[in-house]
């Protein structure tokens, strides 16, 4: 009898071996080449080193009226050339909302956006002039518009795919590039105005 029970233990764990091998479930292998990760944004290294570089590290002249000239007025062209994109911006998205194609019009908003990065480039240049002891600060105010237009710049054209653009989200870049150039020139201005007032009470 003992026998016996022991033939039925052995058949059940052969059955239940057979169920769990029918069970068991092999996963396809994959074929083809794995796809690579898109790109990432990265800032080029010329210009990660100039902004990284300290500002006010050349000396000016009092007298020397042209760098304090040029140097505000990169600041001026970074919020004309911000308004300039603006337009450029309403444009297109009028057009897509008329049922137009945008492809065309891509061109211009690279070139405003170029325009901006340019204009920036210059101001970031000219702050390695001591124009006053704020040019770090504003250097710095200026850094952070400058890579965000960068990374604009980087990830546009997915953004305003024909197939499905985003203005939202463009259009909150834009609008953050707005608050960026104008807080800048209106620092610039004021700085310049009282540096001004106290060379005549002097």
């Amino acid at each position: 009898m003992g026998q016996s029970q022991s033939s039925r233990r052995t058949k059940a764990e052969e059955e239940q071996l057979k169920l769990e091998n029918t069970t068991q479930v092999t996963l396809p292998k994959t074929t083809g080449p794995v796809p690579k990760p898109g790109p990432k944004f990265k800032i080029p290294r010329p210009l990660k080193e100039m902004m990284e570089a300290p500002a006010g590290r050349l000396p000016v002249a009092p007298t020397d009226d042209y760098v304090f000239l040029k140097y505000s007025k990169a600041a001026s062209d970074i919020c004309e050339a911000v308004q300039k994109f603006v337009v450029t911006f309403n444009e297109i998205k009028a057009r897509y909302e008329d049922g137009k194609s945008i492809n065309n019009n891509m061109l211009l908003f690279r070139i405003g956006l170029d325009e901006v990065i340019r204009h920036y480039d210059t101001f970031l240049r000219e702050s390695a002039y001591k124009v006053d002891h704020l040019v770090q600060y504003r250097k710095d105010m200026a850094c952070k518009g400058f890579k965000d237009v960068l990374f604009l710049k980087f990830c546009y054209e997915n953004l305003l795919d024909d197939r499905a653009p985003q203005f939202d989200e463009v259009k909150k870049m834009i609008d953050k590039q707005i608050v960026y150039s104008t807080d800048l020139l209106d620092h610039v201005v004021k700085s310049f105005d009282r540096q001004n007032r106290l060379r005549y009470i002097k």
